[in-house]
């Protein structure tokens, strides 16, 4: 298989499987923004009848979070405005299950 034939199967597109650019919004912030201490991600899942949900960190790393385990910061910080694709900052800490995000900064 030639790399022509590679880029056509999968639909032509070379970078359909590389996840969102997130890393980049930092440059926008100022340097006192508290944003800047949260690592920086965006929500890719949320489940609102069992209020958990998934961020993608810069890196295309997946983490679960429970609404139950996780300190919400910033204006209008609820579960109901969170959505999913918004950017975020965020901390992870390990539990019993694992690493898991443990602060959302909105």
């Amino acid at each position: 298989m030639s790399v022509g034939e590679n880029d056509r199967s999968s639909g032509g597109a070379p970078n359909a499987n590389r996840p969102p650019d997130v890393a980049g919004d930092s440059d926008e912030l100022a340097a006192d923004d508290p944003r800047r201490r949260y690592y920086r991600g965006i929500i890719l899942r949320l489940y609102p009848g069992s209020r958990t949900g998934v961020v993608r960190t810069a890196h295309g790393r997946d983490v679960p979070f429970a609404l139950a385990d996780v300190r919400l910061r910033g204006d209008d910080a609820t579960f109901a405005s969170l959505r999913e694709g918004m950017r975020i900052g965020f901390d992870l800490g390990w539990t019993s299950r694992g690493v898991r995000v443990t602060t959302i900064r909105i």
